[in-house]
């Protein structure tokens, strides 16, 4: 179980947040037979190797085919499965819309989408893959709850 306590706190910000993804992931998968990752090829930016090393059959890589990793998501989510999607935050929200907009939105399956990288916080790849929308795109659609952590 995780603990939200000073010491945990202290140390996820240090991780960062592809660090405390892959912690996370390990801890849910522990306690959740149905919990299982979708990644547009981004097991390692996202912090999730040992995630991989420990569960291989509880991971998937697309590949860079963001708009099939929501199909697949989604799929894995209305036979029941706990799903977590993840990619760079500008592609979660801009590449894929439609079938998050359908999916997650109209049909209300529950996907938790992690979008990351928000900003210019990877300026080194250039404008392609910074996001400055993505929050605003995210809230305008039906069903959806949008986190950003902060400090």
């Amino acid at each position: 179980m995780i603990q939200f306590d000073r010491k945990s706190i202290r140390t996820w910000s240090m991780l960062g947040p592809s660090g405390v993804l892959g912690l996370a992931a390990c801890e849910f998968a522990e306690t959740d037979k149905d919990f299982a990752i979708v990644t547009a090829d981004l097991c390692s930016f996202s912090g999730l190797d040992r995630y991989k090393t420990n569960y291989p059959d509880r991971i998937y890589n697309v590949g860079i085919a963001e708009q099939n990793m929501i199909g697949v998501a989604a799929g894995m989510a209305k036979e029941g499965m706990n799903v977590f999607a993840t990619t760079y935050a500008t592609f979660a929200s801009t590449r894929v819309l439609d079938q998050v907009k359908v999916n997650m939105g109209y049909m209300g399956l529950p996907v938790k989408l992690v979008g990351l990288t928000s900003g210019f916080s990877v300026g080194i790849l250039g404008p392609t893959h910074m996001s400055m929308e993505d929050l605003a795109i995210m809230r305008s659609i039906p069903n959806m709850i949008v986190f950003s952590p902060s400090d």
